[in-house]
Parts: C-alpha cells; structure tokens; sequence
C-alpha cells in the first residue's frame, strides 16, 4: 500500500499555503468556517483531476469556477500548487502539479513532475492545446493529469523502470481515492443493478448491490454487517435482499423488524430514521473486505445523526479500518473525538483568513490528559480550534 505521507497546498480555497503530515488516522477538528471541509475538499479535487478526462473541469464547475478555488479568488492568488508525497517501502514518490486559471474561469495545469529515487520526470507542455488569455495572460497547459491520462513520455533511455513503477502507484492509489457523504438518504434507493458493486459509491447509491454482493459471496462478512447494524438500531433483524421477478438484473432492498407481528412483513429502509441508514452506510463501508477498502477514506462530520452510542461504535470500525486504508475525517463531536489519540488529531484554525492546520503533541498534552480528555481540552479551548 502507498501510504500518503504528506501534503502541501497553496492557494486552494482558505489554504493560503500549508503542509499537512499525514498518519493512518487523521481527525480535522475545529470551529466553523476554519477550513476542514476544504482540506477534505482537496483531496476529492486532486481525485477528479485523475479520475478522467474532464474530470477536474466538472469539478471546477461544481464549485463554482476557478474563482472560487483559488485563496481570495484570482486577483489575489495566480495558481494553485500542490506537492503530493507517497511513501513505499519507505522511500518517497512525490507528485507536483500546478494550476492556473483561464479566461472561461476554469483551471488547467501548466506544470506537473514526478520524484523519485532522485530521477525528476517533469511533463513537456502540449503546444497543441489552445492558449488561455484575457486577464490572466497567455499560457498552454493541460485540462487533466498529464500522468493519469498516459501521455507517452517513457523512454526506457532516459527513464528507468522504477520511475514507470513509481508513476504507476502514484496514479492507482489516488484514482481510488474517496470522499463519502452519505448526507442524503433519498440517494441510497432502494433498488440497484446488482452488478454495478465493486465497491460503495460515494453517496452511498449502490449500497443495496455491495449488501447483495457480500451476502453472497461472504457470509461472515454481511453477518458482520448485520451484527453491528443490530448495535445501533436494535429493533433492527436482517435486510431482505431479492432480484426484482420484472427486471432480475436489479436488486431490490428491504429489512424486517424484530418485533414486528407478523414475521413476514417487509419495510422500506426510508422507514429508518435518517441516522439509521446513515449508520448503514457507514457501517458497510468500514466494514467491506480489506480488498475492496479504497487506500484513503474521507468523511466529514460521521457523527451527523447519530446517538452517542452510536458514535463509539463508528470510532470503532474507522480504527479497524485504518489497519487496511487511510481514514481523513473532520468532526464537531466531542463524543467521536474522545475516541481517538491526541497524536491522530489535527487542529484547524482561521488567522486572518487563513486555514492553519496543527497536529496535536501528545508529549505537551501529557499532564493535562491526566485530568481532563481531548474533548474537554477542545472545549475550554486549551488546544485551539475554538471559535475565539
């Protein structure tokens, strides 16, 4: 596994500019507004920027336009930069990447290498694509990653073999890169074509295709599942997973309740309460086989919904998991908080406008965590990312 080792950014959304290290558990915690949600942000961006082509322009437009990415927006910043280290085998892979603004408010990278092993493979600009302009200036670049896209740059004379091994692992782990949010249980439909399930889609919208997957090809794992559900909602028997008579390629999810009268009655899961299928879907993810684990997971705020007791068993699963992925998440609970080591949280404050980002020192904190837990300290706001 290529463990993301760190990441440095500027110029992205409130990130002026900010080096972030990076563990098997990292918890942004912090007041509103001081920029969590735009540290998980970039990650999906960099992902989009991989993923396909046109996939960052469909981010941009997403989020408004390069305007609104850039720190300040464009009369205040020129670009966007990011330095992207991965450690394998305990030697380091790091990709750069540059990008600016056009005049049709869009990005596009005019500057993107790869480090390796001391070789430095940086991408020729494609003359071929058209020029920017306007206010911004002139400039060629590209719409997507130069490296995810397999512009034929190898040359086995001038690159050697483990540069292509590098790029390879660079390209592989962030194209599996996710960011979850399960915030609307009307996405997660109850009916889904069975086939379409290798792993749980950010939005949970094939969570019926993973649960019929896994309880057909490994049982212990959906009894896991069911088990753990059971935790949260107690009320809660076994789901109901059956091919529709009409269309058999797709598969329909219901549950029974263990109290219900008669033993046979089926109910929809938008009879759970929002918290519950929320819980589902989380549960699933965190508890899908090893193989299927995207290498890093984001999620913001997975409390939102969830009784306390719940909570700790979330806290649970995302530990466990992090034996297999990366877990980034970004919490307001002082309930999940108080689950984790002060070596696995990342304190996120707002100077003057800008996002600061500060892993907690668990050697400084060593006296107070005597007397008080991490959760108590946030909240007198003894280790910052308070909203004074």
């Amino acid at each position: 596994m290529a463990l993301l080792k760190r990441v440095s950014i500027s110029g992205f959304k409130s990130i002026e500019r900010t080096e972030v290290k990076l563990g098997r558990i990292n918890v942004l915690i912090g007041a509103n507004g001081a920029g969590k949600s735009n540290l998980l942000s970039f990650f999906e961006f960099v992902h989009d920027f991989f993923r396909e082509s046109g996939g960052l322009q469909r981010f941009v437009q997403r989020e408004g336009g390069a305007n609104t990415l850039l720190f300040y927006g464009a009369k205040t910043t020129r670009c966007i930069e990011a330095d992207i280290c991965f450690e394998v085998d305990q030697k380091d892979i790091t990709y750069r990447f540059r990008l600016t603004p056009t005049a049709t408010d869009s990005l596009i990278s005019d500057s993107q290498s790869l480090q390796f092993e001391g070789e430095t493979v940086r991408f020729p600009i494609d003359d071929t694509y058209p020029r920017g302009g306007g206010e911004y200036g002139d400039f060629l670049g590209h719409p997507e990653s130069q490296l995810a896209a397999n512009i034929p740059f190898w040359n086995e004379d001038e690159h050697s073999p483990l540069m292509a091994k590098a790029s390879k692992i660079v390209v592989q782990a962030i194209r599996r890169w996710r960011k979850y949010d399960f915030c609307d249980p009307s996405v997660m439909w109850p009916q889904h074509y069975m086939h379409d399930n290798e792993t749980l889609f950010p939005n949970g919208k094939n969570l019926v295709a993973v649960l019929y997957k896994l309880q057909k090809t490994q049982a212990a794992v959906y009894r896991q599942i069911v088990d753990t559900i059971r935790q949260i909602v107690p009320w809660f028997d076994d789901f109901v997973l059956e091919p529709l008579k009409l269309k058999d390629t797709d598969v329909l999810l219901n549950w029974r309740d263990r109290y219900a009268k008669y033993p046979d009655q089926m109910f929809s899961p938008h009879l759970l309460p929002g918290g519950g299928l929320r819980a589902i879907a989380l549960i699933t993810l965190l508890l899908q086989p090893k193989e299927d684990l995207p290498p890093l997971i984001v999620i913001d705020e997975p409390e939102l919904g969830l009784h306390p007791a719940a909570i700790t068993v979330i806290a649970s699963l995302l530990k466990a998991a992090s034996r297999h992925a990366q877990i980034i998440i970004a919490t307001q609970s002082i309930t999940l908080l108080d689950e984790f080591d002060a070596a696995d949280v990342i304190v996120v404050d707002r100077e003057e406008g800008r996002s600061t980002f500060t892993r907690l020192d668990p050697e400084r904190l060593k006296d107070w965590l005597e007397e008080y837990t991490l959760g108590e300290l946030w909240q007198k706001n003894s280790i910052g990312g308070g909203p004074f």
